[in-house]
Order: C-alpha cells, then sequence, then structure tokens
C-alpha cells in the first residue's frame, strides 16, 4: 500500500545526494515541507527551521490546553480525605 504524500513538494534521495541546500530548499522560499522519496515512496520529509520552530510552538500550546482542560475536569470530582498516618 503506497504511503500518503503529506508534503507540498517532493525530491528524490539521488537529487538530495547530488545538491542537498538545492534539493531541500525547493520548498524553502514558500516555507513548505518537502519529501524526500526512494523509488517513488516518502521515506523522510525535511522543512525550514522556521516551520519547525513553529510547530513545536503549536504543539507546546496544545500540550498545555489539553493539561487545563484535564486539570479543570479533575476539579470537579469528588475529594478524597486521606489521613497521612493511614498510608
Amino acid at each position: 500500500m503506497p504511503a500518503a504524500l503529506l508534503a507540498d513538494v517532493s525530491v528524490t534521495i539521488t537529487e538530495v545526494k547530488k545538491a542537498p541546500m538545492d534539493a531541500l530548499g525547493a520548498g524553502a522560499d514558500h516555507d513548505e515541507i518537502v519529501a524526500i522519496m526512494h523509488h517513488s515512496e516518502p521515506v523522510y520529509y525535511a522543512m525550514t527551521a522556521r516551520r519547525y520552530a513553529a510547530m513545536r510552538n503549536r504543539m507546546e500550546e496544545l500540550e498545555d490546553a489539553l493539561l487545563a482542560r484535564m486539570a479543570k475536569e479533575a476539579m470537579n470530582e469528588p475529594r478524597v480525605r486521606v489521613n497521612i498516618d493511614d498510608l
């Protein structure tokens, strides 16, 4: 089953070997993700440092939002009193 191509631009691994910056730079001007293909299958994805930083920041925001939602839900759960001596 062929893998889905999750990129805006694709280059072959041969192109990357011959001229890495030219091949990977194919998407850099427009901040696009570049799929590196081997035998017509994507084997790697490359992106600019700016896009990677934005992706990481967004992931952190989503993680923070999830943790905040979990904490809010936990506050609505019934409380259990515990005596430390009983532990």
